[in-house]
């Protein structure tokens, strides 16, 4: 019986290492979002002050985009972001602007001042930035079909990175006629 306690010990602590180390891997670590693993999910308020789930976008490409009316780099991606936006709205693709102002009706006032027709939903109180770890702004996370992140860009996004939007629609299109 005393050999069979030091064996039950490290098997039992053992399992709870195994546990621990298969639950950060598959969730994150409570402060890292890794590529592969399901995205967040959060309620915010879109530019009607519907609350709308990112759950709801599921079987949709989701571009989200963290951005804040007086960041100056914010402001010199929206451009591109538009022309994201007009070029894949019309497929399996969905935008969602999260704005980070603290006042929503200066994202909106921005927007328009701006001339730009973006999607985008107000977190005044930053709970849907703390939920994905944001560090700054702008930063976007590219979420698949079904929920899982795909890729992660810290600063302004680079317009070559529609080539890589195309590639991953494709996919899905492919994906959702092969099923059919």
């Amino acid at each position: 019986m005393q050999r069979l306690k030091p064996i039950l010990f490290f098997l039992l602590v053992g399992s709870f290492a195994v546990y621990i180390i298969v639950h950060q891997t598959s969730q994150g670590d409570g402060g890292i979002l890794r590529i592969g693993q399901i995205a967040p999910d959060f309620t915010a308020k879109d530019m009607n002050a519907k609350s709308v789930e990112l759950k709801d976008y599921r079987g949709k490409l989701v571009f989200l985009n963290f951005w804040a009316s007086w960041c100056v780099p914010c402001e010199q991606e929206m451009p591109d972001l538009n022309t994201i936006y007009q070029k894949y709205k019309g497929r399996k693709f969905q935008m969602m602007m999260v704005s980070n102002d603290a006042v929503p009706e200066d994202a909106k006032k921005f927007l328009e001042k701006k001339n730009l027709q973006l999607p985008w939903f107000s977190d005044p109180g930053m709970l849907v930035s703390s939920k994905y770890h944001t560090t700054g702004w702008p930063e976007t996370f590219i979420i698949d079909r079904n929920g899982h992140l795909l890729r992660h860009v810290v600063g302004p996004i680079n317009p070559q990175i529609m080539t890589q939007i195309e590639s991953w629609l494709q996919d899905q299109e492919y994906a959702d006629t092969a099923s059919q």
